[in-house]
Formats: C-alpha cells, sequence, structure tokens
C-alpha cells in the first residue's frame, strides 16, 4: 500500500450563479486532471471530490466529510495531501473555501460576501488533526483571499501568527495558499497560474522531492507565469505559519528526478551557460533528454526485466569538463576561477527562466528570494566562441543519451537477453549479427545461466550486464539507428539552438548539422562514416572544430559502452571491474596535462590492471582520433592548431597503485593471458572445436556460398534502385589436387571477395555487409541477406584440415566495379602471422582459398564429403 494519500477537491461550478465566473469551469478541471498525473507519478493513493459530475458535488458536509475521512485513514507516518482548486476568501485572518452550495444572505448586511456559515475553513478542527497520524499533512489551496470581495482584490489583510497543534504522534501541519492576502488566484481555461507550477514541482521529471523543494520551485515558477497572465496584478503564493514549513520542508513529498537534476546542475555548473543568449533553451532541452532516457530505462525494464549498468548517467557531466579542458588549452574559453556563482543559491537547481523573472516573497521565511542568475550572456569575442556553439557544446553529450535511448527501446522489443539464433527479420537479425561477432561471450552469457542455485543470483545479473554489453555494440554499428524517427526528434529539438551561427547550413540542414556534432561524441579514431559526414558543405569548418571537440572530450570522458572488450571479458570472474571505479577514476582522478610539445599526457594511479588496460585504450584511441582531425577533417592551420597533437601516458603517469606493504597493485607491462602454441593449435586445427573434421569442406562451402548470395543481392540493388543490370551468375568450384607433391583442397567463387580493411581484420568485419542491409532496407525491397557462416570464425576451422591456408580475392564492391588488385594471403597453422601482398588472378571478382592438407587429412575426399552432406 502506498505511503502518500492525497484528496483532490475541485468545485467548477456552483448552485449561486454570482459564483460562476467565466472559465472557471474549464480551469478547474484541467487543474484537477494536473495534479492527478503529477500525484501519480509518486504513487500516491487518490480519491476526490467535486470532480465526477452531479453526483460528486463538493459541498459544504461534502467536503468536510472528505477532509475528516483522509485525515483519519492516512497512512501512519505517511503523507497527507490536501488540494482544493475554486473559490476562496479571507475574512478577519481566517481563509475559507467556497462549497458549491454556499449561499448569499438575504439582507445587504454581508456587502455582497457569501456567508461564512456556508463556508469551508481551510484548517480543519483540533479534533480532526489530532486523530491524523500522518508524519506530514499538507494543504494546497488554489482560491482567492480577498477580504472584501471574491471577484476583485481588496486591501491587504495582516498574515496571522502563532502555530496550530501538531498531528497525532508528533506529525506537522503546513498550509500553502495559492496566492498572498488580498491577491487574486489568476486563471484562464487552461488552467490556473499556482496549480500549474505546483503540479510541474510535483512531476517526477522534476527534480524537486522535499516539500521545501516543491514550494520553492512554485515560488520561482509563478513568478514568470502571473506576468503573463490576462488579469494582471501580483500573485504570490504563501505558507501559512511559515515556522511549520521549516520544522516540515525536508519531508519528501514526491518522487524527484535525479537524472534531470543532475544533469541540469552539470549545464549549470558549466562556463558555457554564460555564453549562451538563450539558456532557458538548454535547460530545456537537456531537461527532454532526460526524459527520454528515463523512459527507456523504465521500458526496457518493464519489457525485459534488465537493467543497463552501461549506461552512464555522469557520462555528459564528464564530456562537458573534457570540452571545457580543451576549450581552455585552445583559448577559447576563459579560466573558469573567473566565472562566479555557477550554482543556485541552496539546494535546489533553479530554471534561469526563473532566475531572471522571480522577484517574489519567500514563501519560507518572509524575505526576497535570492536567484544567482548563472546565464547572463557574455560577448563572444571575449571567448572565440558563438552563442550557438556553446549552446550545442553543452546539449550535445545529452542530446546523444536521448538517441541512444531510442536504441534501447527498440532494443527491449527484440528480446535482447536470448542468445538463440532466430533469423527473424530486421532489428532481431542485425543483434545477432553482433553476437556471432562476440561468441564467446555469448557462450558466456549461456554458462552463466546453467549454474546452480548457489552464486545464481550473481550469475544472472553478470550474464544480463554481458547481453546489454552486446546490445551497445549493436546499437554502436547500427546505421539505421540514426534514421529512426525519434533520434530524428531529438536532433531537430536541437537545430534551433544554432540558427544564429549556422554558416553554409541551410535552415532544412540544420538537424543533419546537429546529428554530425552528435556522431562525433566518442566515435571510433577512423570513423569514415563521420569523417565523410563531417566533409559535407552544410558542415563549416568552425564546426568541424567543434566536432573536434566532441570527438576527442567524449573519448577522453571514458564512455562505459566503448571501453575495450577485456573489460566485458572479466565480468563475471573473480577479477571483474567495477564500472563505478572506471567512472571514479574518469571524473575525479584522472588529469590530463599539457605537455611542452602539444600534447595531453594523462596522469592515472590504478588499482586494477583492467582499469589501466582501460585507459590505455583511451590514450591509444584519442591519440589516434587527434591525428585523424589533422589529417582527415581538413581545418585550415589555425583551427586545428588549437586542438591537441596527441595524447600520451607517461610509465610513471598512468601506473599502478601502491599497496601498504610497497608492492604494486599489478606489474606492468601488463601480463595478458596466452595459450601455448601447441595448445592452440591442438584447439584450431584438432576435433575439440567442431568434432569432424570433414565439416571444414562444409564451411567452405558455406562461406563461398554467402559471398555469391551477397554478390546476387548488390546485383538485384542496383537494378531496382539505379536501373543497372549485369549478366552475372554464381559460381562455386571444388578442385581437389596435389601442388608439388602437397596435397590440396581448394574452392573458388565469384562472389564479393574482400578489401584489403576485411583482410587486415583476419576476415572478421561485419560492417560493409550491415551498411548494405541497411541501404537496402531503405527502398523497401524484398531484399535480404541471411548469413550461413560467421564472419571470422570460418578460417579457424580450415586449420581442422589443413596446416597452411592461402587465400587469392579480388574485391567487387557495391557499385559493381571490381577493384584493380587482387591479394594474396599466406597463413600457417604454426603461428597467428600472416602476410598480405598483390597478386594476379580472379579479373572479375571473387575468393579462392586453398588448403594444403594435413597429415592426419590427407584422405578426406571433396566429393565423397559434398554428397554426404547432400
Amino acid at each position: 500500500m502506498s505511503n502518500r494519500q492525497a484528496l483532490l477537491i475541485g468545485v467548477p461550478r456552483y448552485d449561486h450563479d454570482e459564483f460562476n465566473a467565466p472559465r472557471l469551469d474549464a480551469a478547474v478541471r484541467c487543474d484537477i486532471d494536473a495534479m492527478r498525473a503529477a500525484l501519480k507519478q509518486s504513487d500516491y493513493t487518490i480519491t476526490e471530490c467535486g470532480t465526477s459530475g452531479n453526483s460528486d458535488l463538493a459541498s459544504l458536509n461534502r467536503i468536510n466529510q472528505k477532509i475528516e475521512e483522509a485525515c483519519a485513514s492516512a497512512p501512519v507516518g505517511g503523507v497527507l495531501l490536501v488540494y482544493f482548486s475554486g473559490h476562496g476568501l479571507s475574512e478577519a485572518g481566517t481563509d475559507y473555501l467556497v462549497p458549491s452550495d454556499a449561499y448569499m444572505p438575504g439582507s445587504n448586511r454581508s456587502g455582497g460576501r457569501p456567508s461564512l456559515r456556508s463556508l469551508v475553513k481551510v484548517i480543519p478542527p483540533d479534533e480532526v488533526l489530532r486523530d491524523c497520524r500522518a508524519s506530514l499533512v499538507v494543504f494546497f489551496v488554489d482560491a482567492c483571499r480577498n477580504e472584501s470581495d471574491i471577484e476583485s482584490p481588496a486591501k491587504q489583510a495582516v498574515e496571522p501568527g502563532g502555530q496550530i497543534p501538531f498531528l497525532a504522534g508528533g506529525g506537522h501541519f503546513v498550509l500553502v495558499m495559492g496566492c498572498g492576502a488580498g491577491q487574486v488566484c489568476q486563471y484562464d481555461e487552461t488552467g490556473s497560474v499556482f496549480t500549474r507550477a505546483l503540479a510541474g514541482a510535483i512531476d517526477s521529471g522534476n527534480s524537486a522531492r522535499t516539500l521545501e523543494e516543491v514550494v520553492t520551485q512554485v515560488a520561482g515558477g509563478m513568478g514568470r507565469r502571473s506576468r503573463q497572465q490576462a488579469q494582471g496584478g501580483a500573485q504570490t503564493p504563501a505558507v501559512r505559519y511559515p515556522e511549520m514549513l521549516r520544522l516540515a520542508g525536508q519531508v519528501p513529498v514526491c518522487d524527484g528526478d535525479e537524472l534531470t537534476d543532475a544533469w541540469r546542475r552539470a549545464v549549470a555548473d558549466s562556463s558555457l551557460i554564460r555564453l549562451c543568449d538563450d539558456p532557458d533553451r538548454v535547460y530545456s532541452v537537456v531537461a527532454e533528454c532526460a526524459g527520454r532516457c528515463r523512459s527507456a530505462t523504465k521500458y526496457l525494464a518493464d519489457r525485459t526485466g534488465l537493467t543497463d549498468p552501461w549506461t552512464d548517467p555522469g557520462y555528459p557531466a564528464r564530456v562537458l569538463d573534457k570540452t571545457e579542458l580543451l576549450l581552455r588549452n585552445a583559448r577559447l574559453l576563459g579560466d573558469p576561477a573567473a566565472v562566479a556563482g555557477n550554482a543556485a543559491v541552496g539546494t535546489t537547481t533553479v530554471d534561469n527562466a526563473m532566475a531572471r523573472n522571480a522577484a517574489v516573497d519567500n514563501p519560507v521565511a518572509g524575505n526576497p528570494v535570492t536567484w544567482t542568475d548563472t546565464a547572463q550572456p557574455q560577448e563572444p569575442s571575449s571567448s572565440g566562441l558563438r552563442s550557438g556553439e556553446a549552446a550545442l557544446l553543452l546539449a550535445a553529450p545529452f542530446l546523444r543519451e536521448a538517441a541512444i535511448a531510442v536504441g534501447i527501446r527498440e532494443a527491449a522489443g527484440v528480446d535482447p537477453a536470448m542468445m538463440t539464433r532466430t533469423y527473424k527479420a530486421g532489428a532481431r537479425d542485425d543483434l545477432e549479427l553482433t553476437h556471432e561477432e562476440h561468441q564467446h561471450l555469448v557462450h558466456r552469457v549461456e554458462g552463466l545461466r546453467k549454474r546452480g542455485e548457489e552464486g545464481a543470483e550473481a550469475a544472472a545479473k553478470a550474464s544480463d550486464q554481458l547481453a546489454m554489453w552486446l546490445v551497445h555494440r549493436w546499437l554502436a554499428d547500427r546505421v539505421t539507428l540514426w534514421r529512426e524517427a525519434g533520434v530524428t526528434a531529438v536532433c531537430e529539438a536541437a537545430a534551433g539552438m544554432v540558427t544564429d551561427c549556422r554558416d553554409s547550413a541551410d535552415t532544412g540542414e540544420l538537424p543533419q548539422l546537429v546529428q554530425a556534432m552528435l556522431l562525433a561524441i566518442s566515435a571510433d579514431p577512423n570513423d569514415a562514416r563521420l569523417c565523410n559526414k563531417l566533409s559535407q558543405p552544410y558542415v563549416s569548418d568552425r564546426w568541424r572544430l567543434v566536432a573536434a571537440v566532441l570527438w576527442l572530450a567524449g573519448i577522453m570522458a571514458a564512455d562505459l559502452r566503448r571501453l575495450p572488450p577485456v573489460v566485458a571479458d572479466l565480468v563475471g570472474t573473480g577479477m571483474e571491474l567495477p564500472l563505478i571505479s572506471v567512472q571514479t577514476a574518469a571524473g575525479s582522478r584522472a588529469d590530463w596535462v599539457p605537455t611542452e610539445d602539444g600534447t595531453l599526457d594523462l596522469r592515472l594511479v590504478c588499482d586494477h590492471p583492467a582499469l589501466h588496460d582501460a585507459f590505455e585504450d583511451i590514450v591509444r584511441r584519442a591519440d589516434h582520433a587527434a591525428r585523424t582531425v589533422r589529417t582527415e577533417l581538413g581545418l585550415p592551420l589555425g583551427l586545428v592548431d588549437k586542438l591537441p597533437r596527441g595524447f600520451t601516458a607517461a610509465p610513471d603517469g598512468l601506473r599502478p597503485s601502491t599497496r601498504q606493504d610497497e608492492t604494486l597493485a599489478y606489474q606492468v607491462p601488463l601480463a595478458r593471458f596466452q595459450i601455448a602454441d601447441e595448445k592452440v593449435r591442438e584447439l584450431l586445427m584438432g576435433r575439440q572445436l567442431y568434432g569432424d573434421p570433414a565439416l571444414a569442406i562444409r564451411e567452405l562451402y558455406q562461406n563461398a556460398l554467402d559471398a555469391c548470395r551477397w554478390r546476387w543481392t548488390r546485383q538485384e540493388y542496383r537494378r531496382h534502385a539505379h536501373d543497372e543490370s549485369a549478366d552475372w551468375a554464381g559460381r562455386i568450384t571444388f578442385r581437389q589436387s596435389t601442388d608439388v607433391g602437397r596435397p590440396y583442397i581448394e574452392c573458388t567463387d565469384n562472389g564479393v571477395g574482400m578489401d584489403l580493411g576485411t583482410l587486415e581484420h583476419v576476415f572478421g568485419n561485419a560492417g560493409e555487409f550491415r551498411t548494405e542491409q541497411a541501404a537496402w532496407a531503405a527502398l523497401d525491397l524484398p531484399l535480404r541477406l541471411i548469413s550461413n557462416s560467421q564472419f571470422g570464425v570460418g578460417v579457424f576451422s580450415y586449420f581442422m584440415l589443413a596446416d597452411e591456408v592461402v587465400l587469392r580475392t579480388r574485391h567487387h564492391s557495391a557499385n559493381g566495379v571490381p577493384d584493380p588488385d587482387a591479394h594474396e594471403v599466406r597463413i600457417a597453422s604454426s603461428g597467428s602471422l600472416f602476410q598480405i601482398q598483390p597478386t594476379q588472378g580472379l579479373p572479375n571478382g571473387g575468393t579462392s582459398v586453398r588448403l594444403y592438407l594435413g597429415g592426419e587429412a590427407d584422405e578426406i575426399s571433396v566429393l565423397r564429403t559434398l554428397r554426404f552432406s547432400q
């Protein structure tokens, strides 16, 4: 049962026509709807009065009855929230609610005021409160407090002092009025000023949690909203008996969104916010990103039961920190010591619109609220950055998280925890390609799930963590993710930030410009797709510089989703690296120090070898990315020189920690696990891996068949997309013979062949295949290719038969033209080294694989094996 209870009282219509003001009916109903929606997010048990039509009139007796019942049934030690929307007034220092059956006296002595006997006192009788066992009863009253007239303000009333008795068990009663004495609660047909601010503060997407935080945010929000109402006049909320708020202000009354709060604070603390002409837009975009991420996390948990430890809420703030470091080193940003007042007063992050517009009475102490304005713009010339550039640098890390959240929602719909191959078209099939590329982790997941009861909980957690690591590897390579409607909406939401400095970009191209900036964050150092996007005409040199800063900052900030595979390999083992160690190291311990030669040198003391390995990898990636920026982006010398020339990690900078006994936490250089050469040959060449050595022949055939089917699908794509035709038919040939006395089996196909990049990755590159799958899908053509073999795995099976493999291949590209050169690879079974060199042959493209048979395999018959396989 919920520990929070709410009573919502609304009086949209009155028996006496004098009380039925224009638009009141619609305003009250909107207010009740807003409060109901906000309170449900914090798990309130809600009862209502006066909101269900003629059978539920909020009469005098019914309101008193509902309040008494609510106090009697309030959860012990919990929170009771009572809310009223309708007419009210003040008389001789006492506040009243006007029920639906209030009446006007017949004599003129009332001066046009309703009879006090027909009104409801806002503060319940002592006997009602004394029986309430809640720790807090808070009454929010959205009603006017006029002394002499309900519809127009009169002379100011004097606030009474004192405080009412505590509730049973020492609880507190706090009364918050929607306006001060003598003021009007402003409203229109969409609701009231006070309730909109209150519902917004209670909403789980907001940062407020305690009663004091809610009241403070309501006060700030109303400062802007009341000025926008047609009625005019000041409206400030008031807390009756402020001492009670001081006593009960820290009681949580709603589930504030810690993610939104943390992200807004990160933005508020950044020096970049002072360069933005419209900081409110930045805060709004960041809050929207937090909402999208929160929604995706909940959707994943609800649909699959999975949590995602690899998505790090602190990562965007670290990107901002590293962005500022790079900008300061480039002299594009001032010294942070000169930037004062970046945090709002108190413990609540304040919307900058509130900061500029709030001039309301402090509802807690009766003093003016002092808001520190973190967003007054400075002249761009003082920093070298334009407003739009600063805004997007601020928002980009959070926008990228929102884009990835779209992929998380998609992953939730394809059963990401299941490792079995289904061959279902679409996202599931694409995820399974990633599973094939990391088969050892798939086997680990399956093994973890087979553990007995002892340690089953930890094993299940580890298996889920590995499943989500595979999801993020999939999303990192999923080209189609960036064409999803949700990601497009994210980019379009931010496009308005950069209209003041769009340079060569047309207005319609601004979302593409934003997307390029998001793709840059923590991108692979040799990301050809990113370099291609940054070379487009709509990306100016200035924006290429911004992208370069985000690229390097994203790598330096240590994205958990981009850590080297060794971190995932250790999950569920005794050597597992806690991800919090990486977060802490990246956030507060890693120090990037400028050197005289223009590089940044990493200083970090590690207590785990995998942490050392992770940051070595970060340094390598950042250094490689810095070289790519210099050689591939075409930046003018004056801009490229503002960036680090490279990244290093000196042995005395990145090093192991020293234990209390003066020994090192681990030894460097890092010791890596290696199987002895004879065991490698036994596993790769022997029957332990595949069973029957003749299955290697089938693997030869399946690889060749995949290559031909891929080429056929390419041909069909060109025929549909470009009206091109080609006279080609797939052909696979097997030959068994001898070469200078050495028996061999050779399989030749006229399929797609392999380019140099694929060969350099030991036949394990599925990126080209995935990119083409996306292009085929974009045309809505019935083109789909299901791989029979596994990328990069078949070569190992060859050594079940061979002691040497000679492969000749000529790549036949997607545009229908064979590469000018073929390549030859010779791989000896005695080791993993191999050499690639140009050769002749296969003029129309394709691949030839020759297996020189080993001693135990020389009796193998290709003809017999293929007949048996059929």
